[in-house]
């Protein structure tokens, strides 16, 4: 069996970088791999610490396509990989982005070993980056792993290597029978959002939606917002939501929530507009709880929603008011029931850590 490397250059903790610690963790229990992240996610990581070799990449390494400074960090960090860390013949990179594919790809070329990139956003691929980028990647790229089928199916249209679909998997447990909350309990729908408060996931409209449930619809609805920016370029996203809210008694800002369970307990729908979800770990969370979605048309969602267990709108979000209204005004307390079981069901059964764990260790049996 080859050694293993896994790889993570970024300096924030995200839905892709808590994957990536997933991921390290199940190459770390079943096959001889150390893994290299970038500091700043040091206290994030469980991982046992000899199997850990930690190295500061400053953000401009991270950034190295909008920072021309970055190339030369990458220059000293490859070298530094290459010649600090000791790599058999046919090593296995396991990289978690496009940086640690760069990293990597020296030691590649020296040591003939292999490159699987874990791709988290084909549509952040598709609209950020230039053809030399792509060229690059394709040069060096054994495996790409992605998330749906939907996303290897674009992926087949840029790169011609081997293609694996690792969808993730919920880190909570479903939950066991029945919810306990009867859906529209105390006379109102109580939607929520959890996640970064960023521009792409359009919270806006969400905001938008529960005012024109209750001021147009006659819907008594409430937004709970948890969540905060990841990026200081955020801030004044959220500064514009916090005016666009008005103050509104019917609109909640938790921040951080430490605790999904809790929060996915007290909703009747999340919601989840995002500009083009790849996958949407969130909703798989929700779903695992019983909480039926509302969500916009994304590569994800069209797969996570399969059979009727939620709502899904176009990316246009044309007339959603008068979707959401009729979609939960038809809806039955034991219709919302039966939906609530089959989002459990669906989320336990094919989204399993067995089953995330089993497909990583294929891709590296292959070899």
């Amino acid at each position: 069996m080859p050694a293993i490397y896994f790889l993570s250059m970024s300096n924030i903790l995200g839905g892709a970088e808590r994957v990536g610690l997933q991921i390290a963790d199940v190459l770390t229990r079943h096959y001889r791999c150390r893994s290299l992240l970038n500091s700043a996610l040091k206290s994030h990581c469980q991982l046992p610490e000899p199997s850990v070799s930690w190295m500061h990449v400053p953000t401009a390494m991270v950034r190295i396509a909008r920072n021309p400074l970055g190339i030369f960090y990458y220059l000293f960090a490859s070298l530094w990989f290459v010649f600090r860390h000791c790599h058999g013949r046919g090593t296995v990179y396991y990289c978690n982005d496009i940086e640690s594919v760069f990293l990597a790809a020296p030691a590649k070329l020296l040591y003939r070993g292999k490159i699987v990139w874990h791709m988290h956003d084909i549509y952040k691929l598709e609209k950020r980056s230039n053809r030399i980028v792509l060229g690059i990647l394709a040069q060096f790229t054994d495996v790409v792993v992605c998330l749906t089928g939907r996303n290897a199916l674009r992926m087949s249209n840029l790169f011609k290597c081997r293609i694996e679909v690792v969808p993730n998997f919920c880190r909570l447990a479903p939950l066991r029978g029945e919810r306990e909350r009867g859906f529209r309990q105390d006379g109102e729908v109580v939607l929520g959002y959890l996640g970064q408060i960023t521009r792409w996931k359009r919270v806006d409209i969400a905001i938008r939606l529960v005012q024109a449930l209750n001021e147009e619809y006659g819907i008594k609805a409430r937004l709970r917002i948890g969540g905060t920016p990841l990026y200081e370029s955020d801030q004044p996203y959220q500064k514009e939501l916090s005016e666009l809210s008005g103050g509104a008694s019917y609109i909640e800002w938790l921040g951080p929530v430490s605790d999904p369970v809790h929060f996915f307990s007290g909703l009747d729908f999340l919601l989840s507009l995002s500009d083009n979800e790849p996958f949407g770990l969130v909703i798989l969370e929700a779903l695992s709880q019983g909480v039926p979605v509302i969500s916009s048309e994304g590569d994800g969602p069209l797969e996570l929603l399969e059979g009727g267990i939620g709502l899904l709108v176009t990316q246009s979000k044309e007339n959603l008011p008068m979707h959401v209204a009729n979609f939960v005004e038809t809806l039955c307390d034991e219709d919302y029931r039966a939906i609530s079981i089959a989002c459990i069901n669906r989320a336990s059964k094919l989204y399993s850590a067995q089953s995330f764990s089993h497909r990583i260790c294929r891709i590296i049996q292959n070899f």
